[in-house]
């Protein structure tokens, strides 16, 4: 029987989540939970750092003793770092103590993404292209102009946004493995997702599904029209394979090992097209969470992008707490971007009542993010 569990990351998890873990907890003798409500970023999937605030201020429950210091990164990042999140009223008094380690902050305002673009390969070529290079962005769409400059310049990189599979590919993974996979009922939800553009019928068959249990043939009645009509009198996944529109496919099972057919189909995806990982990563921060890099660039630190108070459920402190994730991953040197003038089809997708339109240029006028004069640099 265990009698000791180990729980790392507790603030990522969302209240149901916690809920089974309560179970875990209340069977097995000794519990330790290890967590960081400063990095509790996940809002898009309802974790919230509430329970691990009440955790720790509960007095029944014994704290674990370490030493509050910062070995990543260098002291003047630990520093500044320090200064955002103290801003944040909402999470557990900590100390972060600093290591002596050598490295700096640098903050550039230019006028615009392009210039941003421009700094951002000058500075490339005077750092150590061996070590690992971060790019951050709390929005995808403004890199476009960095991964032009980047490709213009042969700058190898991995643009982590970029879908790693080609929509065609699932689209046509889905179809087969709604018919013979493991999990047909969720891979049919995936297809649904993606094959239909008026999801009401299907959002309220979902619902019907989760209250009373999945119905796989209900759902399949409502999805049936957006499937090629040869699909329907399929006998088997040999029979299927051998059609003409499915020959991507048949090739990815044949080079996927697995135990079973159904086992091949599931893991067939992971055989698709994969990057070659350069040095150099792009990424949104969220996705950086956990990783760590020499030199990290953050760019898009503008109001209305981070912080952007258009966003529903994110709170102001929990897009600092993002801030906060992005520039602590950030080992020796860190270097903050912000541009005053931004194009119209960019502010369509932020925060456009922090921009001012200018019709001289053309131009969309931002300021920088209120989180850049909370490091309190100067």
């Amino acid at each position: 029987m265990t009698t000791t569990l180990i729980i790392d990351e507790y603030q990522d998890f969302n209240p149901l989540e916690q809920e089974i873990l309560d179970i875990l907890i209340d069977n097995i003798g000794q519990t330790y939970l290890l967590g960081d409500d400063d990095q509790c970023i996940y809002d898009f999937k309802d974790s919230s750092s509430d329970r691990i605030i009440e955790i720790y201020n509960d007095t029944n429950n014994r704290k674990i003793e370490h030493e509050h210091k910062c070995y990543r990164c260098a002291d003047k990042i630990v520093e500044h770092a320090t200064n955002l999140i103290l801003e944040n009223q909402k999470r557990v008094p900590k100390k972060w103590e600093k290591s002596g380690k050598i490295g700096g902050i640098t903050y550039l305002q230019l006028n615009t993404i392009d210039e941003v673009a421009d700094s951002i390969v000058n500075t490339l070529k005077t750092l150590d292209n061996s070590k690992k290079i971060l790019l951050l962005t709390p929005v995808k769409n403004i890199i476009d102009p960095i991964i032009r400059k980047f490709e213009f310049n042969n700058i190898q990189f991995t643009n982590c946004f970029r879908d790693k599979t080609p929509e065609h590919i699932l689209q046509k993974a889905w179809e087969v493995r709604l018919l013979f996979g493991n999990f047909k009922y969720l891979n049919l939800i995936l297809f649904g997702y993606n094959a239909l553009t008026n999801r009401k019928k299907f959002y309220q068959c979902l619902k019907r599904g989760y209250d009373s249990g999945e119905n796989y043939e209900q759902l399949f009645d409502l999805l049936k029209k957006t499937l090629p009509d040869f699909l329907l009198n399929i006998s088997s996944l040999d029979d299927l394979l051998s059609q003409e529109r499915y020959q991507d496919i048949f090739e990815l099972y044949q080079s996927t090992e697995g135990r079973s057919s159904e086992d091949k189909l599931e893991k067939m995806l992971n055989a698709s097209v994969e990057q070659e990982e350069s040095n150099i990563q792009i990424m949104s921060i969220h996705k950086s969470k956990g990783l760590q890099a020499e030199y990290v660039f953050m760019v898009g630190l503008n109001e209305g992008i981070i912080p952007n108070i258009t966003k529903g459920n994110d709170s102001i402190e929990y897009q600092r707490r993002l801030f906060y994730v992005g520039m602590t991953r950030a080992k020796t040197n860190l270097f903050l971007f912000s541009n005053i003038y931004t194009e119209g089809k960019y502010v369509f997708t932020i925060d456009k009542s922090k921009f001012r339109y200018e019709p001289r240029n053309k131009l969309w006028r931002g300021r920088a993010s209120t989180f850049i004069s909370d490091l309190k640099l100067n």
